[in-house]
Formats: C-alpha cells, sequence, structure tokens
C-alpha cells in the first residue's frame, strides 16, 4: 500500500498487492478505489496482522490519510481482508477503536491482538467480540516505544528510545521488562521524529531479532535472543520501511520509502530487496 498523500506524494494508496517470492511475481488483487468505496481507509502507520486461527489479515485504525474524493475508505474502524476471497469486510456494530499509530502482533494462544502505545500503554483487541481493552501506561516505567513490534514467543519486542533499550512486553503476565541497552545513542538523534522509525523483525532460523535503525544513522543490527547479545552486521544498499520474514525461504522481504534522514521522500527508493541473513 502506499500512494498519494500530499505532504510527501507518497503515501496512503489502499490498493493490496501480493508478491511471490520464489517466482519473482507482482500480483493486483484489491485494486485501488472499489466499488461503493467499501475498502480500509488510506492506512499511513496502523496495525496490520495476520490471524492465522481465522486465516485473514486485520487492518486496525491508526493514521489514516483523507482527501474528501470519492475513493477515502473506511475511517476509525477494524476491518479484515481475506486473502482468498480478495475481499474486505467490517463488523457491525463496532466501537470506535482508540487512535493509534502503532504497529500491532496477532497472538493465538490468546487470540487477541496487541498493540504497543507509544506511551506505553498496551490495548487489547478481541477479535471475537471486536472489543478494546487496555492496560494504562503509568503501571509501567515511563517509556516512549517505537511503533514497530515483534512477536517472539510469548514476548512482545519493541525499541524504547526514551530510555535507550531493547524492551519486551510479556503477553502471560502483562509486564513490560528491559531486555537490553540499545547498541546506539537515540538520544544523540537530532530529529524529532526520526528516532521513531526503527524497524524490527524477528528472523525464526536464527532466533535473532533484525533492527534496522532507519531514522537517523541507517545501522542494522542483530540481537541474538538467547545470547541477549547485539551484533551489526552490514545489508549493503539494501533499505526500505516494510519488513515482512519469510520462514520457507528464511528471505527478509524488505522494501517502501526509504527516503533519507532529513525525511525527505522525493528522492526514495522504493525497490523491493531480497536479504538473507546466515548464521556463520
Amino acid at each position: 500500500m502506499g500512494g498519494e498523500y500530499p505532504h510527501f506524494n507518497h503515501s496512503a494508496r489502499q490498493e493490496i498487492f501480493t508478491y511471490d517470492i520464489e517466482n519473482d511475481q507482482w500480483n493486483l488483487v484489491m485494486p485501488y478505489c472499489v466499488k461503493d468505496d467499501f475498502t480500509f481507509g488510506h492506512p499511513d502507520q496502523h496495525g496490520w496482522v495476520w490471524d492465522s486461527k481465522r486465516r485473514i489479515f486485520w487492518s486496525l485504525p491508526g493514521q489514516q490519510r483523507y482527501f474528501g474524493t470519492s475513493c477515502d475508505g473506511v475511517r476509525g474502524m477494524v476491518m479484515g481482508f481475506d486473502p482468498r476471497a480478495n475481499a474486505w469486510s467490517l463488523h457491525e456494530p463496532q466501537k470506535p477503536a482508540p487512535w493509534r499509530s502503532e504497529f500491532a502482533v496477532y497472538d493465538e494462544e490468546t487470540d487477541r491482538v496487541y498493540m504497543l502505545g507509544m506511551r506505553n500503554d498496551v490495548m487489547i483487541w478481541n477479535p471475537n467480540n471486536h472489543e478494546w481493552s487496555s492496560i494504562e501506561g503509568e503501571r509501567q516505567p515511563r517509556r516512549r516505544n517505537s511503533t514497530y513490534v515483534s512477536l517472539v514467543g510469548r514476548d512482545i519486542y519493541t525499541l524504547d528510545y526514551f530510555n535507550n533499550e531493547l524492551a519486551a512486553y510479556n503477553i502471560d503476565d502483562g509486564v513490560m521488562r528491559s531486555m537490553a541497552p540499545l547498541p546506539w545513542k537515540s538520544s544523540e538523534c537530532k530529529s524529532g521524529t526520526a528516532h521513531e522509525l526503527n524497524f524490527i523483525v524477528y528472523i525464526e532460523h536464527l532466533n535473532a531479532i533484525f533492527v534496522h535503525e532507519w531514522g537517523c544513522y541507517k545501522i542494522s543490527w542483530l540481537y541474538w535472543v538467547e545470547q541477549a547479545a547485539w551484533q551489526e552486521i552490514d545489508i549493503g544498499k539494501v533499505d526500505g520501511r516494510n519488513l515482512v520474514y519469510h520462514p520457507k525461504t528464511r528471505n527478509l522481504f524488505i522494501m517502501g520509502d526509504s527516503g533519507d534522514m532529513a525525511m525527505n521522500f522525493d528522492n526514495d527508493d522504493t525497490t523491493p530487496y531480497l536479504l538473507r541473513i546466515n548464521r556463520k
């Protein structure tokens, strides 16, 4: 998804494509501006998770852009996308979701969707009744989490740039814990927003978390979960703000709106990259 938000001229479209890694093939499965405007409205930063139990995607409200056109879509509601039918669905009635611009994870064991708030609150969504609950941030030490999260076992990892550490929220006991200091100093990032833009994904075959510090330094790290240790790695020219791990091929798919440290997206490189990291 990407496209027409006028501030950058590169985001907030809502068509959906699939990419076949093994055959290097793109397919359009949901066009832009669909009939009756029944689509998720102009996504930018928001929750997008795969529900392995129901085998559908959930798109959770967050940062959505609106332009007063006939293609604005649905705003402020959780929508489901069925990749078998290539169709959106909307549960009604549904209470409007709390506004968030955070990414999310789905946990099959509890059958819940979790979002870690930027101010350390935890939002929990129940796909059975479409109800929200929350754990307020005052119960936890003060934090300022990155918008991106990754599920590793029973822990949801995030980067807390306020305290300059890797943190994890445990689903079972509901506690946020400090895991390790970050190997760079996020406080030295001079941009007011760039230090939020740290992208993380769990690499299953390595049992490691891949971290791409995109906002200020353009550096990449592996965090080895068992050893609780960081390792800086060189990924060459690979860059992007969307990361997906494909366990069958053991590849990281990275692409989209790379821009630069000054948040100038007019010189971005939207080239998709496949990156495989092997243990030496």
